[in-house]
């Protein structure tokens, strides 16, 4: 999935040890530059780093609205300052992923 103005819409992240969940949840993540940062990945290997990904929000489906929740996590979202742009990546998103499950409710 593509970065709009610093934000993108993904598949959740899960930490090694921690079990995958077959949910309807997508991850909205703010993209940061830094410094050169020598970090350890989750396989074990060093590599440097400019930037990095902190989540800001969900987008969570609601089976009974049939629609996406979003759902800040804390006060990240608003203090992330989302572009207009931003937002409307974020809501095409959340309506294509609506189109594809009602299409599969109809099947």
């Amino acid at each position: 999935m593509s970065r709009t103005d610093g934000f993108e819409v993904r598949n959740i992240t899960y930490f090694p040890g921690y079990e995958k969940k077959r949910e309807r949840r997508f991850d909205v993540v703010k993209w940061d530059t830094c410094e050169p940062t020598l970090v350890t990945t989750r396989g074990g290997q060093m590599k440097w780093i400019t930037e990095y990904c902190y989540s800001v929000a969900n987008l969570i489906w609601n089976p009974e609205e049939k629609e996406f929740d979003l759902v800040s996590i804390g006060l990240r979202f608003p203090e992330s300052h989302p572009s207009a742009a931003a937002m409307d990546m974020i809501c095409k998103f959340a309506r294509e992923k609506e189109r594809e499950y009602l299409d599969d409710e109809e099947d």
